[in-house]
């Protein structure tokens, strides 16, 4: 568990109220990773959804030919993860620790149910997820033209 005020440090919060913050406090904890540490791999289960606290992760896919391009970097403040919310629920790139980095990491099952129960929460979350994936996705089209 996670005290509230630090998840209300966080864009993706606003105008959430007290009770569902705790609520979501409640189903995250925060985790170091060291650097090179694989937070999540393409394909495994989309367990957690995570917000960097500190440090960097950087983002990768792996293109037809097999080589692995970095499409993102993530610092903190920025989310990871958003496959939690979007069937199958499987991660579709690679997470690694660049630098020695801090998460919150959200309960995927926990935080659906959540959202399921609470749907203010969940349309503020899956809003700012959206916005950080349409973000994240033209900075990746950008990467993978300049890979090519």
């Amino acid at each position: 568990m996670i005290s509230t005020e630090m998840l209300r440090y966080y864009s993706y919060f606003a105008g959430v109220d007290n009770p569902s913050l705790k609520a979501v406090a409640e189903i995250a904890d925060e985790k170091t990773l060291p650097v090179g540490a694989v937070l999540f791999k393409e394909g495994d289960p989309a367990n957690a959804l995570y917000i960097v606290t500190n440090g960097q992760v950087d983002v990768s896919l792996q293109l037809g030919s097999g080589r692995e391009v970095v499409v993102d970097q993530i610092v903190p403040g920025d989310l990871l993860g958003y496959s939690v919310f979007v069937e199958p629920h499987r991660m579709r790139a690679k997470a690694v620790a660049r630098k020695e980095s801090k998460v919150i990491a959200i309960d995927a099952e926990k935080i659906r149910a959540l959202c399921e129960k609470d749907t203010k929460l969940g349309f503020l979350l899956v809003k700012q997820v959206a916005a950080a994936l349409a973000h994240r996705l033209s900075g990746a089209v950008t990467q993978l033209a300049a890979a090519e």
